[in-house]
């Protein structure tokens, strides 16, 4: 299905007759970006178009980035009509149409990686459009509602160049012990994704995209990101899609192991601590 959406591939003139939907951004390979800016520009189109007379999905295109990982595609399909066409413009590349509805930003942000940041004068995500990515997401999605979170799940990432720890093994043994799930989420089907993390009362990990799927976790389950503590770190990313799933996001800071400031500089984890940590929150659910 997915390959029969896509309609063009690295057309420089696309068709005059055809009205376009541009889902171009930088960034979009990244999952977290193509949740919280592509799909909630998606969205908030389709629900402007929608309350026109005579609206059909199939009089419409959907212009995206080439490169975009199979569970991005997922997405398309899941939100749009079968009879909506894709058409898959090279990164760069410079693509004639007549007919283009482009939806304003939902999301913005200062590139602000050496100084103190300043989430209400840098960083910017519309809640009402997060909302409405959750809500038509699982609604489409056919979760089962009624299953209490259970899981313990710990967001394993194979790569372990960007944010690395320097005692990996000792974290991941400790969670060993403590029941977690080892779980690589890239490799999994979108729709695979949003179950685990639905079936998730705890969620722990090193900070990166996959906590995007936090969004999809039940009202008042945990997740605990791992992160860094570099005075450039912005603690605000995924607090909008906590606020939005009423997750309770505790970040939990690693001490860097040198003299790099990065965020993504070589880093160490308090395990004991963060094992009392996790022990507190077995116990507090107990009492639910």
């Amino acid at each position: 299905n997915i390959k029969r959406k896509i309609h063009h591939i690295f057309k420089k003139n696309l068709k005059n007759d055809t009205i376009y939907l541009c889902l171009l951004k930088e960034h979009s390979v990244n999952y977290y970006h193509w949740i919280t800016e592509v799909i909630p520009r998606l969205l908030m189109s389709l629900k402007v178009l929608s309350k026109q007379e005579n609206f059909d999905l199939k009089n419409y295109t959907l212009a995206v980035d080439d490169n975009l990982p199979i569970q991005f595609m997922e997405i398309l399909s899941l939100l749009t009509s079968p009879d909506m066409k894709i058409v898959i413009i090279k990164r760069g590349q410079l693509t004639k149409v007549k007919r283009l509805i482009y939806c304003s930003p939902l999301w913005l942000s200062l590139d602000n990686t050496k100084g103190i940041p300043n989430p209400s004068k840098e960083f910017f995500v519309d809640q009402y459009a997060l909302n409405l990515v959750r809500d038509s997401i699982k609604l489409r999605a056919g979760l089962d509602v009624s299953v209490k979170p259970f899981r313990k799940i710990y967001l394993r990432r194979l790569n372990n160049t960007l944010r690395p720890l320097e005692n990996l093994d000792e974290l991941e043994t400790m969670l060993t012990k403590q029941g977690f799930e080892f779980i690589d989420v890239s490799i999994l089907t979108f729709l695979d994704q949003i179950k685990v993390f639905s079936e998730a009362k705890i969620v722990i990990g090193i900070s990166g995209a996959a906590f995007t799927n936090i969004l999809f976790m039940n009202k008042y389950t945990h997740a605990i990101s791992l992160y860094p503590s570099s005075q450039s770190t912005n603690y605000y990313v995924f607090q909008p899609l906590a606020d939005a799933s009423g997750v309770i996001l505790l970040h939990y800071l690693t001490k860097l192991s040198g003299t790099d400031n990065s965020v993504h500089a070589k880093a160490s984890v308090a395990v004991t601590s963060l094992e009392r940590k996790i022990n507190d929150l077995d116990e507090n659910n107990g009492k639910d």
